[in-house]
């Protein structure tokens, strides 16, 4: 039974190897034996929103009054909002994360400890801060996020 479980695993890891890849090594490409980190990409974290029905207006509204407002204040650029007009989501927005994903592995990462306090002194405070919260959070459905990657502008 090991032997077949063994041999299963391997025949898995087999299956997920860029065999055509590997194959070309020797012919000047990549050296897949060699770690390597993507070059020449950025990344966004992605949020998609599913309003509950009838509450996207409030919700839009939320957003653009309290929250594209603090972004504006500081500076922030690259942000991308669309909305859906098919599919299971009302929206997405995209955020640009300059530290790359690596920036996910912060519980509250300095630039969102920046955005937060800039929020709660224009809404007056934490408490104030968190009504907004909890008022945008009731007009959702459900959320997801994501973390999307592509190449540079320019970059093939």
């Amino acid at each position: 039974m090991y032997r077949i479980v063994t041999l299963m695993a391997c025949a898995a890891f087999a299956l997920t190897l860029p065999t055509d890849a590997i194959a070309q090594e020797g012919q000047g490409e990549q050296d897949w034996t060699q770690s390597k980190m993507y070059e020449d990409v950025d990344w966004v974290g992605a949020y998609f929103m599913k309003f509950k029905p009838g509450m996207m207006d409030r919700g839009l509204q939320i957003i653009e009054d309290h929250f594209v407002a603090v972004d504006e204040q500081m500076g922030r650029e690259g942000i991308e909002a669309y909305r859906f007009v098919t599919g299971d989501w009302d929206m997405v927005v995209y955020f640009p994360l300059e530290e790359g994903p690596g920036q996910l592995a912060w519980e509250i990462s300095p630039s969102d400890a920046e955005w937060n306090a800039v929020f709660m002194e224009r809404e007056g405070g934490a408490e104030q801060a968190g009504q907004v919260f909890e008022d945008f959070s009731e007009t959702l459905e459900r959320g997801r996020y994501e973390l999307a990657m592509r190449p540079h502008q320019g970059t093939p």
